[in-house]
């Protein structure tokens, strides 16, 4: 875990990374872009986001609910995510995608996941 805290960067750096991954659903998003090779549309990581969240083992997240997403990931979480620079936005196609330090997020994310599983 150690590896993964130190790629992220140190001092005001560090905690900015970290302070950004205290939302669940920030992490999401570092998970679902990590899946992707690809920059991914707003709107396609909306609605994993909302499959996620609410349940979607009952069929497709409820247009409500992807567009509840789709708010708060353009209004909130891309932005801190953005700032945190764990991930490229461009507004101009609206798509995302996991920077270099997103994706050692990504590790950073796993290592906790594991360690501690009720947590996370």
């Amino acid at each position: 875990m150690n590896d993964s805290i130190s790629e992220l960067g140190s001092g005001q750096t560090l905690d900015v990374a970290l302070t950004a991954l205290t939302s669940e659903r920030r992490r999401h998003v570092i998970r679902c872009l990590s899946e992707s090779r690809t920059p991914t549309s707003l709107a396609d990581l909306s609605t994993e986001i909302a499959a996620r969240e609410f349940d979607a083992a009952s069929g497709e997240p409820s247009p409500e609910a992807v567009k509840r997403v789709h708010l708060t990931l353009y209004h909130a979480h891309v932005p801190a995510l953005e700032d945190a620079n764990l991930l490229d936005y461009d507004a101009e196609r609206e798509s995302v995608a996991l920077s270099k330090r997103g994706t050692r997020a990504k590790r950073l994310i796993a290592a906790l996941e594991a360690n501690f599983p009720d947590v996370v």
